[in-house]
């Protein structure tokens, strides 16, 4: 379905109780869906051709019950909340989203589906603690960067991954998956020391090609988390983008 068809059909089958139920791998969740573009982001999760579904699918092969997960970059929580069932009761979902509005979508569809294991996590993520300028682009939710892409814009601010872990006392993660439209080699520097944990066997990172600094190219991701242990590296691409799925000793 192409964009215009896409927004026509978002635009006339808005539900009119704006909630939309959905169904993945036999878990299903609802989300709030107060205008046209957030039900797309919504029914992103059922595209499929290397879309929203096979993403979710491949980090559903690497959850279990009683895991500790990061979504960094969580947006509205189309992923985080089948994650958060998926690794049950027992298990524990952190989520990392700076954007103000997009991190109250997110708390609404989690308070929606009755969800209590997940802590949200209001912050940007980066190798250094700071300020730094979020910006939109694209004019929709998962469209917010630090690199400076937009216009709108105002001051968030960044924290490295480990010092969060370190003072919130948050879980080791068993997955993370990262979605920072640009900023993926600050974020995994800043994490450092949480990836090189043996607890930590997966990470899904989207690499935007387009968003990276000068100085950083795509491999040089990969190879950083080759360098924290990340052995199996499986790369697919999807339209100006790809995803690395990141595994530590892959026949474990």
């Amino acid at each position: 379905m192409n964009r215009f068809l896409r927004d026509a059909y978002c635009k006339y089958s808005q539900p009119k109780n704006k909630i939309k139920s959905l169904s993945f791998m036999g878990y299903s969740a609802e989300f709030k869906v107060d205008n046209p573009l957030e039900l797309r982001i919504v029914e992103a999760i059922l595209e499929k051709g290397f879309g929203e579904y096979q993403i979710l699918e491949k980090l559903f092969e690497s959850l279990k019950q009683n895991d500790v997960v990061y979504d960094i970059g969580a947006s509205i929580g189309t992923h985080a909340v089948f994650m958060a069932k998926k690794v049950g009761e027992s298990g524990k979902l952190i989520t990392f989203e700076p954007e103000a509005e997009s991190f109250e979508k997110l708390k609404a569809n989690i308070d929606l589906n009755n969800i209590n294991n997940v802590i949200c996590l209001n912050k940007a993520l980066g190798d250094n603690l700071g300020k730094g300028m979020l910006y939109s682009y694209g004019g929709g939710y998962g469209a917010f960067n630090l690199r400076g892409f937009g216009n709108d814009k105002y001051e968030v601010e960044i924290v490295p991954g480990d010092l969060l872990v370190k003072e919130k006392g948050l879980p080791l993660p068993r997955v993370v998956k990262i979605d920072v439209e640009g900023s993926e080699y600050n974020v995994i520097r800043g994490l450092e020391k949480t990836l090189r944990e043996d607890e930590c066997r997966m990470v899904c990172c989207e690499i935007h090609p387009g968003m990276l600094p000068d100085d950083i190219k795509p491999e040089m991701i990969t190879e950083l988390l080759k360098s924290y242990g990340f052995n199996h590296i499986e790369t697919y691409p999807r339209s100006e983008t790809f995803h690395a799925f990141c595994y530590k000793n892959r026949s474990n």
